[in-house]
């Protein structure tokens, strides 16, 4: 299975709100980090598999269900950048969001290592092609 399958069976896991099979996509040490913008409330880096589980299930009871659509997957050397639209309803707030976001995987024995997060296409593949030399 080659990285853009696994991402797409990571983010098939998320929509069937299954934390717990999504983060078996995770290795032990992976980390998530958020690159910009630096207003974002939610910017932080996550490290383990561990604290990024705790985040996600945090995110799940604050927001409510999310969905992920893939519009693009990108190989960009031993990067995977990943352009995918997140679908909000607040849990409690009722408000919608619906926001493209990229994210750049590093993936390591067929698990993801590193997860850094975009709100812009364009700087998330030049940090992907920057970090794939």
């Amino acid at each position: 299975m080659d990285n853009s399958e696994i991402a797409r069976e990571m983010y098939e896991a998320w929509n069937q709100g299954t934390v717990d099979r999504m983060i078996d996509f995770w290795t032990e040490d992976g980390d998530w980090h958020w690159e910009d913008p630096p207003e974002l409330p939610d910017r932080r880096a996550l490290r383990g598999r561990e604290d990024v589980e705790a985040h996600l299930r945090d995110l799940i009871e604050f927001i409510g269900g999310m969905r992920v659509e893939v519009e693009e997957l990108l190989e960009v050397g031993d990067e995977l950048v990943s352009v995918v639209r997140f679908t909000v309803t607040g849990a409690k707030s009722g408000i919608q969001i619906d926001t493209p976001i990229a994210q750049v995987f590093t993936f390591e024995s067929g698990r993801v290592r590193r997860c850094r997060v975009f709100t812009d296409r364009e700087q998330a593949i030049e940090a992907a092609r920057e970090r794939s030399g």
